[in-house]
């Protein structure tokens, strides 16, 4: 799904939601993240009174972890979040010490707080990449955390470095059943031998139900608008994910493994990468709400005007990457362009695969209408409208940009509020990866072109979304006239551009270090995980020219 790749490009949503998810919910003690599991006749685990508030929560972790003897042994849990398990595995199957080790320095910080058990530590670490020796450990838990992680061959293969010959691996993870051979060939591949596994949807999903009315009194407390993605993420009877647990479209698997005694110190090597088996490149938050079509509308209605009002005040018209070529184009410009060179050669070079003199155009996802602007004033259309679901970018760009024939309309690219044939020609510039349902927008701009019409086009994909971005394109009722990869061209404009950006979002950004860190990843400058993506050629970045005929 296109919102899939969304969330895993650049990596700066699923950052920003689980830092805030951390910050939002600590005040509440939620200290579990997963699912749930109950068993029919129930478990009736013994709890603390303390415990039993998170009666589901803790009986997968009970059910993962008692599938080996863990009473004085090392245990390193990778992906702890709250720390929830930690606390109560500790306590209860007593291991002679209990690492918890998280991606989210926000969580490990409210972990070392709220955790004060001895022989338990938290630490900030990649699973891909753990900060520990070889046969550091007895024991390696991993729950409802793998799918998250861009290759995942090579956290099984540390997982193994880990630990001691002997040693086990108590891991359960879900994934979509169009998935599953990909999974099980990773798990083949591993440096284990495996011992046991089972699918557990039932349980996960009685789990859920049991588990419910609790976890929507928690969402309850926090504000309205986060409600949505609240009650998608964590799977509440009656969300999409639930119905999509209970028919089977995905499978929740518990696994043993055992490292072997064959296995010699330092011997396991690292596998090459591997991408990630929840398809494309996700982060856990995918699993749960990848299968809501409109999550990223909701995205666009509410994070976006968030970045609206956030940079609307340092005059921020321009939200896409850039475009510089070699030698530089040297674009002839207006002073008071010159500021958004990059961003402007990327429309530029977007716009003139076809003249648009005297031509009626539409652009799809202005954001902030530097586009529709600039080439409004520079090309002559005979008049250019710009749509955009954002209702707050619609009105900045109304009392930004006073061109004569140009307009902005608030409007859904898989629904456009305009009669067949309206066109001349339409314009969509890095924003189709955010749609739910490419092939819908696509239909949708062949329905509004005249015969004769052209669309002109330019977006990016991971390598793992390809397939499905040409499949789209193939189905498309237009016919194709060029096609050009620009990573090159689009990494040069970052270089040169990405700078200013940031420093606009920095003046306004609060003064908390990982906002400022995840307006460098959603800018894209060099560093970051989509700069460096495009140069390695993980994302590729397209230029197209369609003709209606």
């Amino acid at each position: 799904m296109e919102f899939t790749y969304f969330l895993a490009f650049n990596r700066f949503v699923s950052k920003l939601f689980y830092r805030i998810q951390t910050h939002l919910v600590a005040a509440e003690d939620v200290v579990f993240l997963n699912i749930g599991y109950e068993e029919d006749p129930p478990m009736a685990l013994p709890l603390a009174e303390s415990d039993e508030p998170n009666r589901f929560h803790i009986q997968l972790y009970h059910r993962i972890a008692t599938q080996a003897d863990l009473g004085g042994k090392r245990v390193l849990e990778v992906g702890c979040g709250h720390g929830g398990a930690a606390s109560y595995l500790m306590r209860t199957l007593r291991p002679a010490s209990y690492t918890g080790l998280d991606l989210n320095r926000a969580a490990v910080a409210y972990c070392r707080k709220r955790h004060n058990l001895p022989g338990v530590d938290f630490v900030h670490g990649d699973a891909q990449k753990l900060p520990f020796p070889d046969q550091s450990f007895d024991a390696v838990i991993n729950v409802e955390s793998s799918a998250a992680y861009p290759h995942f061959s090579r956290f099984l293969a540390e997982v193994a470095r880990v630990l001691r010959p002997g040693g086990h691996f108590l891991y359960t993870d879900l994934r979509p059943r169009s998935n599953i051979a990909e999974w099980e060939a990773a798990l083949d591949g591993a440096p284990m031998r495996m011992l046991s596994h089972e699918d557990i949807n039932a349980q996960v999903v009685r789990g859920l139900e049991k588990n419910t009315p609790r976890i929507l009194d928690l969402i309850g407390r926090v504000p309205t608008i986060l409600h949505p993605i609240g009650r998608a993420y964590s799977g509440v009877e009656g969300t999409a994910f639930y119905r999509a647990m209970q028919s089977g479209k995905y499978s929740y698997r518990m696994y043993c493994f055992i490292r072997s005694e064959a296995s010699s110190p330092g011997g396991i090597p690292t596998p090459p990468p591997m991408a990630s088996t929840s398809t494309p490149l996700p982060k856990a938050l995918l699993l749960r709400v990848a299968w809501i079509p409109r999550v990223t509308q909701f995205l666009a209605m509410y994070l976006y005007p968030v970045i609206t009002r956030l940079v609307s005040k340092d005059d921020v018209i321009f939200l896409n990457y850039g475009y510089e070529e070699d030698p530089p184009m040297a674009l002839p410009l207006a002073a008071s362009d010159e500021p958004d060179r990059y961003p402007i050669q990327l429309y530029h070079r977007t716009a003139t695969q076809v003249d648009l003199g005297g031509k009626r155009v539409l652009e799809v996802s202005c954001g902030h209408g530097g586009g529709a602007s600039y080439l409004t004033r520079t090309v002559q259309p005979a008049s250019y409208t710009g749509v955009d679901l954002n209702p707050t970018g619609v009105n900045f760009c109304r009392k930004r940009h006073n061109v004569p024939g140009l307009d902005f309309v608030q409007g859904n690219a898989e629904k456009l509020p305009f009669a067949d044939e309206s066109f001349d020609a339409v314009i969509n510039v890095e924003a189709s990866h955010c749609y739910a349902h490419c092939p819908r927008f696509l239909a949708e701009v062949a329905r509004m072109l005249r015969p004769g019409g052209h669309f002109l086009y330019t977006d990016l994909r991971s390598r793992e979304g390809v397939a499905d971005w040409e499949a789209a394109i193939a189905d498309t009722p237009l016919r194709l006239l060029s096609r050009e990869l620009i990573n090159e061209q689009v990494v040069r404009g970052l270089g040169n551009n990405s700078q200013r950006l940031l420093d606009q979002f920095g003046r306004r950004l609060p003064n908390m270090g990982f906002l400022h860190g995840i307006a460098r990843d959603f800018v894209g400058g060099p560093g970051s995980r989509s700069y460096d993506d495009l140069v390695s050629g993980q994302l590729t970045y397209q230029l197209f020219c369609f003709t209606k005929d």
